[in-house]
């Protein structure tokens, strides 16, 4: 029998074997650093980085880390996140759901899809979101599920020359420290899809404290900014 409920740290080991096998385990084992495992498909990668991921979402109340059980053995994982659309209102989005390779096709992410559908209804919220890739198009369609937003991604490339002249020399440093940006930007729009309020990515990006990524925060022309970068 599979059950599905909140995850727990003692769980860490069993999320990590569901990633790595949807991964090149090859590649995987030819990684010399956390941060090389890291690229090769986020935190779930190694048993560190997935220990601080799953600790940190288990310590927000917008974040619900959800495992399949079958038998005391993981074989699916989900993460959930609570949010506030501008114009939309509540909604519930989807962020993660990956299933064990060797239990493809076996109606996992079907009962982790029920089990986020039940946690939907029970906050009396009404609109879930996820962002699609090509391939997964017909499960979600089969939950009722609808084009809905487009999303682009503008990346420009950080070298140190461009950093120090075109940033450095026109910015004013912002003390994080001093400054509520989590009220300051609760109401602002990511330019990234909007799927994460601003509030939340600084709270993220800045909280949980990913092993190279950095955060900088400043203004330009009576406007704020902030700079989501890493340090490879």
């Amino acid at each position: 029998m599979t059950e599905v409920r909140v995850a727990t740290l003692d769980d860490v080991s069993g999320i990590v074997k569901v990633h790595q096998s949807n991964e090149d385990i090859e590649k995987l084992s030819k990684a010399k650093s956390l941060i090389d495992k890291w690229k090769l498909g986020g935190p779930w990668m190694a048993l560190e980085t997935c220990a601080i991921h799953l600790n940190y979402l288990l310590n927000t109340d917008y974040f619900i880390p959800l495992v399949a059980e079958e038998n005391k053995k993981i074989v699916g994982e989900a993460e959930i996140i609570i949010g506030e659309d501008i114009d939309y209102g509540k909604y519930i989005h989807i962020s993660v759901i990956y299933v064990h390779k060797r239990y493809h096709r076996k109606g996992i992410g079907s009962l982790l899809m029920k089990q986020i559908f039940k946690l939907a209804q029970e906050r009396e919220i009404h609109k879930i979101t996820v962002n699609v890739e090509e391939t997964a198009k017909g499960f979600y369609a089969k939950y009722g599920f609808k084009p809905f937003r487009k999303i682009f991604t503008y990346s420009i490339p950080i070298t140190l020359a461009n950093y120090n002249n075109d940033i450095s020399e026109k910015v004013r440093e912002i003390n994080a420290e001093t400054i509520d940006f989590e009220t300051h930007l609760s109401r602002k729009r990511m330019c990234v899809g909007n799927y994460q309020s601003s509030k939340q990515m600084w709270f993220v990006l800045s909280r949980e404290k990913y092993p190279f990524f950095h955060v900088r925060a400043f203004s330009l022309a009576n406007k704020s900014f902030i700079i989501f970068g890493t340090l490879i």
